[in-house]
């Protein structure tokens, strides 16, 4: 026998069937109704297009607006804040024209000339560097890492002071690089993370690095770490573990006035990115009131 269940599921099924089929003739039987509806739903489509579109028009508009704003405004942020200073891109891996053009772009007007474009190798062949160029006397600067490292120091101090040992030594560390090696009042840090190094080569190039900030930072100027905001992975908190100001966001133009006041002597981390603490230093707020 059949229980209730089964007669309950029975009738439910029944009425599922009943329902599809009146809704299937209402489908069949008025093709006018669903054109008339399909009519109404591309009249909707089009309305929403057209709002859209003239929506997204006034907003690159107001964008074109603030751009062409923030480029007539950014000299007189800057003009002369760097008057007279010498500075220089250091890259520790790879440096780009797109780089290099980001930072000339920034010192415009600031009175600031880029005076040292220099590449460093991760590590640089040091295999050629003797005690007599090197200043630092016992095993291979190559095959002793305590070695490399106090070379580093001696060179890094040496990039900001000029001096016979940056003469004698900078075609061995420097894979490329042009201009005066006569000495900087600051120097801008583009690193890129190493890939693809033995161990042995790993060390070297890290005791090479931590020497190189360790030189620089023996002076007291000003030494900016920079990216842009595509750069992958951050060097973020590299230039702050060796006591560098960072810019995140170079390829901006609020990134390249966070550069000018960091070369100018503001410190701390800027830019977009969750490692900045502020977008821009707190003296920019103030810029050009004076």
């Amino acid at each position: 026998m059949f229980d209730f269940r089964y007669h309950a599921l029975s009738l439910v099924a029944v009425f599922m069937a009943l329902v599809i089929g009146i809704l299937l003739g209402i489908a069949i039987g008025d093709k006018g109704l669903l054109s008339s509806a399909r009519r109404e739903i591309e009249r909707s489509l089009r309305s929403d297009l057209r709002n859209a579109s003239s929506k997204a028009d006034r907003l690159s508009a107001q964008v074109a607006d603030h751009t062409r704003l923030e480029r007539d405004l950014y000299p007189l942020v800057v003009q002369g804040r760097l008057s007279g200073q010498r500075v220089g891109l250091v890259a520790l891996g790879k440096l780009s024209d797109y780089q290099v053009s980001l930072v000339r772009n920034a010192l415009k007007d600031t009175g600031g000339r880029l005076v040292l474009l220099a590449v460093i190798a991760q590590p640089p062949d040091l295999t050629g560097v003797g005690a007599r160029d090197s200043g630092v006397r016992g095993h291979p600067l190559a095959s002793d890492p305590r070695a490399v490292n106090r070379f580093a120091r001696r060179f890094g101090a040496a990039l900001t002071t000029g001096g016979p040992l940056l003469t004698r030594t900078r075609r061995a560390v420097f894979a490329t690089s042009s201009g005066a090696y006569n000495g900087l009042d600051s120097v801008i840090v583009a690193r890129t993370d190493p890939t693809g190094l033995t161990d042995a080569q790993a060390t070297e190039n890290r005791a090479f690095e931590n020497g190189l900030m360790q030189g620089l930072n023996q002076g007291s100027d000003p030494l900016v770490g920079t990216e842009t905001t595509s750069t992958n992975p951050s060097e973020i908190t590299w230039y702050r573990r060796h006591r560098l100001a960072s810019v995140d966001n170079l390829n901006q133009l609020s990134g390249q006035v966070s550069l000018v006041f960091a070369l100018a002597g503001a410190s701390g981390a800027y830019g977009i990115k969750s490692t900045a603490q502020a977008v821009l230093p707190r003296a920019a707020s103030g810029a050009g009131a004076g």
